[in-house]
């Protein structure tokens, strides 16, 4: 408890401080470490009567969980799990406790991972107890057991009853194609009652209102990117599926009791995905707010969470809408944003009254702060940020772009831009991972951010199959890995030297996972454009994909590789990097996790070997008990400086970047 409480120390209490858009001057060379170190602090929820706030802390190699008075932040009780265990999902059952999920670190996974154990907390103290999961205790005569073999997590809290909680899960005996039930859990004994089972085989999605109602039933489809929607008859005891006139995709976001309106997303027919409001048990819907270029990124919901009350567009930097003019939720959410010039600024947690709620502040130079609304006296308290160290006046400038590509359609991206130095700059493509539907956006980037301390520009292309600019965008990349999507690349590329961003003779690429990938594609396509290349936890022979990658060890993994990328050998040997290694030219930089899964190590070595053949220069950083993507901190700061000093080898930055 002593860490979490040094951790607390050097936070005070204090107004508002508003954002400020102050020119940005050259500064020292700010520590690596700024930017390999991650945040502090993750989920942040306030108590139903208002008097706690429960928030997430990564420390080292565990996520342990703090229980801190509202009005002073004096820490009230603090957990902490065992080595590589974190705590996440967490939330409040009544005022008194916490449940939440346990995800464990392993070296080839980039995030922790689910095994279904659920564990609750006392807000003022206690003993963690274990409700379900596999460690847990087995039935005897007098007491429920909570072992439970299986995949599970929390669904929800029930209003009526504080010490009952909703639960998903799925046996891990029921196979690939897990069968999902609806649980009833009681947080006191560990006792677990099922109520329903889901429509449908494959993952999926219970929901349910506050009241432990059940409203709908989301699953996913065999190739895992699209959605089937059921509606539940409760006097029936059965499903139906819907589908609803005009939309597809739809996902509710909220159920409103008093109107019986639900609200979802979906895609409707422009392609983009927007936002609805439909009746239950109905297949008509009404268009509540729809963007004309992008899809909807996020919502803001009223204090008991069942009507959105402002919805937010990432549309280069981000455009919010109140949907609630006629609330004074809706108001003065509008009215506080006003006050934080160029930030996204959204309401994450309520109190049930509705008075104090929790204000998440970031933009592309805020990494994220924490603020404490008190509606009666109409004033907002600064309670903490995700990275204390980063003053969001030394962060460099990050500015909305767009270009066409070859074929004419619309490409939009970002240009980070480093402080206090005159273009041309030394430039770094840095496409994103995935590549479906992930996009790049306008937030804080620590590689981004990263290379423009250190002087270099940084491009970012969401090129065709990126999320966030709808489904028919999204589509357009299909199959399309090696060729089309890196065409988008390449044409960002040569924006920027026709722009005057760089020159044409000073860039390099890098990226991770896919960004790997499309960085070596890129280089083998267009030898002459980049002068070194940085090829971080990718895939070099596709192939890879269905044979040793843990993508194809499943059925619906296999579905979205033959659906997405290519069904046959040949076609992804065409797709291929290594198909084209003879015509590279410049020099590369690999990076791998050793127990990475997602892309094995394998292709890393054969892509080494391969250069060693030809005699291309490259470089080597592999790190054990390592996986998709670097953990430790230790290490992820290694590679940055690595990075910095590979590059600095290739471009020309500072006057000699200019002349």
């Amino acid at each position: 408890m002593n860490n979490f409480k040094a951790r607390f120390a050097g936070i005070s209490l204090g107004t508002v401080a508003l954002l400020s858009t102050l020119p940005i001057h050259a500064a020292e060379v700010l520590p690596t470490e700024f930017f390999s170190k991650f945040s502090e602090f993750h989920s942040v929820q306030l108590s139903p009567n208002g008097e706690h706030i429960a928030v997430t802390m990564p420390r080292g190699d565990t996520t342990g969980m703090a229980v801190l008075r509202t009005d002073t932040l004096e820490l009230v009780t603090a957990s902490q799990l065992d080595k590589d265990m974190h705590i996440f999902d967490v939330e409040w059952v009544g005022d008194d406790k916490l449940v939440s999920g346990v995800g464990y670190q392993e070296y080839q996974s980039e995030q922790p991972i689910n095994y279904g154990e659920i564990v609750s907390f006392g807000a003022s103290g206690g003993d963690l107890r274990y409700l379900m999961g596999y460690k847990g205790r087995p039935d005897t005569s007098k007491i429920p057991g909570t072992v439970y073999l299986g995949w599970s997590y929390l669904n929800n809290a029930l209003e009526d009853d504080p010490n009952k909680v909703l639960v998903s899960a799925c046996a891990w005996a029921s196979g690939e194609l897990c069968h999902w039930s609806l649980y009833e859990l009681d947080t006191d004994s560990g006792r677990r009652k099922r109520i329903i089972r889901a429509p449908q085989l494959g993952s999926g999605s219970f929901v349910t209102d506050a009241q432990g109602g059940i409203r709908y039933f989301v699953g996913e489809t065999e190739n895992l990117v699209g959605v089937r929607f059921y509606t539940y008859e409760s006097n029936e005891r059965s499903w139906s599926q819907v589908e609803f006139n005009g939309i597809q995709d739809a996902s509710p976001v909220s159920y409103d009791p008093d109107s019986n309106r639900v609200y979802l997303t979906a895609v409707g027919e422009n392609g983009l995905r927007c936002l609805y409001r439909t009746t239950f048990a109905s297949d008509e819907v009404d268009e509540v707010i729809c963007h004309d270029t992008v899809d909807i990124h996020s919502l803001d919901f009223n204090a008991k969470r069942t009507r959105p009350i402002r919805a937010h567009f990432q549309n280069g930097r981000f455009e919010s809408v109140n949907l609630a003019p006629d609330l004074e939720e809706g108001s003065l959410l509008e009215a506080i944003a006003q006050r934080f010039d160029n930030a996204l600024v959204r309401a994450t947690s309520w109190s049930d009254d509705g008075n104090l709620f929790i204000l998440y502040v970031s933009s592309d130079r805020n990494p994220g702060a924490y603020y404490l609304f008190n509606r009666s006296e109409k004033q907002a308290r600064y309670l903490f940020s995700r990275r204390q160290w980063i003053d969001p006046q030394q962060m460099a400038e990050r500015r909305p772009i767009q270009y066409e590509a070859r074929d004419g359609t619309p490409i939009h991206g970002y240009l980070t831009v480093p402080p206090g130095a005159e273009q041309p700059w030394p430039l770094v493509v840095l496409p994103h991972g995935g590549p479906f539907g992930i996009r790049d956006g306008w937030r804080w980037d620590p590689d981004a951010q990263f290379l423009a301390s250190r002087g270099y520009a940084v491009l970012q292309v969401n090129f065709r199959g990126s999320g966030g600019y709808g489904q028919s965008f999204r589509d357009l990349g299909i199959r399309k890995w090696g060729t089309e999507m890196i065409n988008d690349i390449t044409d960002g590329a040569q924006w920027a030297i026709e722009s005057g961003v760089t020159r044409k003779d000073n860039l390099c690429i890098f990226g991770a996972s896919y960004g790997g990938y499309s960085s070596l594609m890129s280089a083998v396509r267009e030898p002459d454009l980049y002068q070194c290349v940085v090829a971080y936890a990718g895939i070099y022979d596709l192939r890879t994909l269905n044979r040793k990658s843990d993508t194809g060890q499943f059925s619906r993994g296999r579905n979205y590789i033959d659906d997405y990328v290519g069904d046959s050998d040949d076609e992804l040997l065409k797709h291929s990097p290594m198909t084209y290694i003879d015509a590279l030219k410049a020099p590369v930089f690999i990076v791998h996790g050793i127990n990475d899964a997602r892309t094995p190590y394998k292709d890393a070595k054969t892509l080494r070997k391969a250069l060693k053949k030809r005699d291309i220069p490259y470089e080597w950083f592999v790190r054990d008990r390592e996986g998709h993507g670097f953990r430790d901190v230790t290490n992820r700061t290694d590679f940055y400086n690595a990075l910095a000093a590979f590059l600095d080898k290739h471009l020309a930055t500072g006057d000699s970047a200019t002349n």
